[in-house]
């Protein structure tokens, strides 16, 4: 969940602060629209720039390892203790991981993963 958030913070974020979500997304993945021209300037922008870099890396394995664990989870719990809660919250983070790598799969996601690292 560090990495989705990661990835809110320093792709999304200036996405919108730039108004990129008003242009084509095939303008957006072309690269004439770059991150480190873009708000925000300077060193700040710097820190913003590597961290969306390293989010964009992160979020497809940190999803993936998310949605094994929640098997995991809802598997041995469920057969350990009978409880519904623990299945429960084990089938919510597996619905997450999966929403996750939807939408990173989307026109969206692609779109925003080339621009970031372009």
């Amino acid at each position: 969940m560090a990495a989705t958030a990661a990835l809110a913070a320093s792709v999304l974020v200036p996405y919108f602060v730039n108004d990129l979500h008003e242009l084509p997304l095939a303008e957006v993945a072309s690269g004439a629209h770059d991150p480190k021209d873009m708000w925000p300037p300077g060193a700040a922008g710097g820190l913003l720039q590597l961290a969306g870099l390293l989010a964009v890396v992160a979020v497809l394995p940190g999803a993936a390892i998310g949605a094994a664990l929640s098997v995991a989870v809802v598997l041995t719990h469920a057969r350990r203790t009978r409880s519904l809660r623990g299945v429960a919250v084990g089938v919510v983070l597996l619905l997450l991981s999966a929403a996750l790598l939807a939408g990173y799969a989307s026109p969206l996601g692609a779109a925003l993963a080339t621009w970031r690292l372009d």
